[in-house]
């Protein structure tokens, strides 16, 4: 019984999420957001719809869902850099190349692992796919923490829930995931039982911060950030031009 009552509480706040952001009229300026929160709902009530009516499909299903859950969360990455590099479409663009380059790369990675090995199966590639594809996320969310932080760019309480609340996720996600990867069998036990509430972290952050609208503040555009910007992309053509060279035979004069 506690476990349903978890599993609609939760279903509850992603659905009031969603309806306040129809409400307010903000489900377009967040779009990346509201469609991962969106996809999370749908995967949630028909997970629960065939836990309950079909027992036995239940496990593949789960896997097959969390896979997507955990693509999508790209999404929310994609939203917190966009939102937060809106002025700087330059670094805005590099960042979302470094990211999807990374989730293929982590794809192919696992891709590669799974046809490869002998006794494959569906949970432990599902684990150790989440645990990569999040681990990444990580990565990526600190980057953004720390460009902002370094060029003290100014972002509004909107953003600040996405970051906090998602970042919150990820931190649990990923430590969890390690947990039952290397873990004794009581601590996995327990470990499990701490990822299946993880998720009301964001949820309750983002039903307090997303409740209304928050621009983020107008201020001026940081020269610096661009410059740096333009800097490491005209040295990263150069390495490119260069590296070219090498494999043509012709390097650079």
């Amino acid at each position: 019984m506690l476990g349903l009552f978890v599993w609609w509480a939760g279903i509850f706040l992603e659905a009031a999420i969603l309806l306040r952001a129809i409400r307010c009229r903000i489900f377009a300026k967040y779009t990346y957001f509201y469609t991962y929160v969106s996809c999370i709902l749908l995967v949630d009530l028909t997970r629960f719809f065939i836990f309950k009516y079909e027992a036995p499909a239940f496990r593949n299903w789960y896997w097959s869902t969390e896979f997507l859950s955990v693509a999508i969360g790209y999404g929310v990455i994609l939203e917190i850099l966009r939102q937060a590099l809106a002025h700087y479409q330059g670094p805005a663009r590099f960042g979302s190349r470094i990211l999807w380059a990374s989730f293929f790369a982590v794809l192919a990675y696992v891709a590669f692992k799974s046809a490869t090995v002998t006794n494959w199966s569906a949970p432990a590639t599902g684990a150790e796919l989440e645990r990569d594809l999040r681990t990444v996320q990580a990565f990526v969310l600190a980057g953004i923490l720390i460009l902002i932080s370094h060029y003290r760019i100014e972002i509004g309480k909107n953003l600040k829930g996405m970051i906090v609340g998602y970042g919150a996720f990820i931190a649990c996600s990923v430590l969890n995931l390690a947990v039952q990867a290397y873990a004794d069998p009581p601590v996995r036990q327990f470990s499990r039982g701490v990822q299946s509430y993880s998720f009301f972290i964001p949820l309750f952050v983002w039903v307090i911060t997303l409740w209304s609208f928050h621009p983020a503040p107008a201020v001026e555009r940081n020269e610096r950030l661009e410059s740096d910007y333009e800097t490491l992309a005209r040295r990263t053509r150069g390495m490119l031009r260069d590296v070219r060279g090498i494999i043509s035979g012709k390097p650079r004069k």
